[in-house]
């Protein structure tokens, strides 16, 4: 989620970035207060510059934890199958689903 997070930060920031770069390339440079909107305009963006490199490192960081994360996790439930004796193959169940006004059959699974 962390890594998912980075991303919006990212995309966000390149958004905004892309529209002050838009804002002032439509500045009128013959205006009598084009600097100070100019400089406006620049204190944005460069804001949203911050927000997407920042969001390269969150990602970053979000991105290693998860491996590391899913690497561990998959080294214990092996152990774990291998202590218990646990059986490898995946497996398929299939149970009744009945309510109010419905019927069926749900399918669910382990793998």
């Amino acid at each position: 989620m962390v890594g998912v997070g980075g991303l919006a930060m990212i995309g966000a920031g390149l958004a905004l970035s892309n529209k002050a770069q838009k804002d002032v390339d439509a500045l009128d440079p013959s205006a009598i207060d084009f600097d100070a909107q100019f400089a406006d305009i620049d204190k944005k963006g460069k804001t949203a510059n911050v927000v997407a490199y920042a969001g390269i490192g969150v990602a970053a960081v979000g991105l290693a934890a998860g491996i590391a994360l899913l690497v561990l996790g998959v080294k214990k439930r092996k152990a774990y199958r291998a202590e218990h004796g646990a059986s490898e193959t995946a497996r398929v169940h299939v149970a009744p689903a009945l309510g109010y006004g419905y019927g069926g059959l749900s399918l669910g699974g382990r793998f």
